[in-house]
């Protein structure tokens, strides 16, 4: 075994070690709750965007505006994303050490927290818009108008812990 981060050794390439120490951190939380934050908004869109049969309940498909297209893929880019630099912070302790001072790690939070923000204010705006038309046709609400809008809510949520990941990686990237 090679010497890794403090407190802990780094595996040759022909063995995987655990890292439960990993979990003990702020930035491990953080991280598995914005995995699971980006799981769920994919799971919201694609549960109350998807078209029923009123008939018989029966499932049809899923229509999509931009604004649930664009976060559909937002949600699930990160979603897998970050599932896998958690898996791997998990799996390996060096990766638990360095990853978070990388530039990748720095990117990835930016970009997510933009993406997520544009996201999740683009479909609470056109839900929302969508709905005051759905209601002046035919005078009823959408009935997936809650789901839509948690999402979305869930979305800026989830801009907000990245906004906070991407300052904590700013923050140890500069002590060195």
């Amino acid at each position: 075994m090679k010497k890794g981060p403090p407190n802990s050794t780094t595996p040759s390439s022909a063995e995987f070690a655990c890292n439960p120490s990993y979990l003990s951190n702020a930035a491990a939380y953080l991280k598995l709750i914005q995995t699971l934050i980006s799981l769920i908004c994919f799971a919201l869109v694609l549960y109350y965007f998807r078209i029923v049969n009123p008939t018989d309940k029966s499932y049809v498909g899923t229509i999509l505006d931009q604004s649930a297209g664009f976060f559909l893929c937002v949600s699930f880019g990160f979603f897998l994303i970050s599932a896998l630099t958690l898996i791997g912070s998990l799996v390996h302790p060096y990766t638990a050490h360095t990853m978070p001072r990388t530039t990748f790690e720095m990117l990835l939070h930016f970009f997510a927290c933009i993406m997520y923000f544009a996201g999740g204010i683009a479909l609470i705006a056109i839900t929302v818009k969508n709905n005051k038309q759905i209601k002046a046709l035919i005078n009823l609400n959408d009935p997936g108008l809650g789901g839509k809008i948690a999402a979305g809510v869930l979305g800026l949520l989830n801009s907000v812990l990245h906004g906070v990941s991407l300052h904590q990686s700013n923050q140890l990237r500069n002590q060195g």
